[in-house]
């Protein structure tokens, strides 16, 4: 006896299932950057600190920071104590929130984005890659 086939109309619901949809497509093409027009200087002159409640009642400053990698966000470190079992622990505690791809912002200098600025930046990066000579080994 041969085996039963499955039917076109099965086949063709499991193809439309595993397509996306053209309203998913449109939204991933419609998505926009929400980091577009910021420059790293205008955060750092328009972020605001913000407190946060620790342990016990603390109060923890978070301030607007840029970190050594050139990412921006905030950043709040310091030590308080934390009581466990009526014991009082001395901790210390850093806390960052990193704003996503934030290193790629352009530097800025008035707030405002500068855009050629970031062309010439990225037209110097083209000229020196060619020039750049790979090491032989010997």
């Amino acid at each position: 006896m041969a085996p039963k086939r499955k039917s076109e109309d099965s086949a063709d619901s499991k193809d439309k299932e595993k397509a996306p949809s053209k309203a998913s497509k449109a939204s991933k093409a419609a998505k926009v950057d929400p980091l577009k027009g910021l420059t790293k200087s205008s955060f750092l002159a328009n972020a605001t600190a913000f407190t946060l409640s620790g342990v016990d009642d603390t109060e923890i400053e978070v301030k607007p920071q840029k970190f050594k990698p050139g990412s921006l966000g905030w950043s709040a470190t310091g030590k308080t104590t934390i009581k466990v079992d009526g014991h009082e622990c001395p901790v210390g505690y850093t806390i960052n929130f990193t704003v996503s791809k934030s290193a790629d912002l352009p530097e800025g200098s008035d707030g405002s984005d500068d855009e050629e600025a970031v062309a010439s930046e990225e037209e110097e990066a083209e000229e020196e890659a060619p020039k750049k000579k790979k090491k032989s080994s010997k």
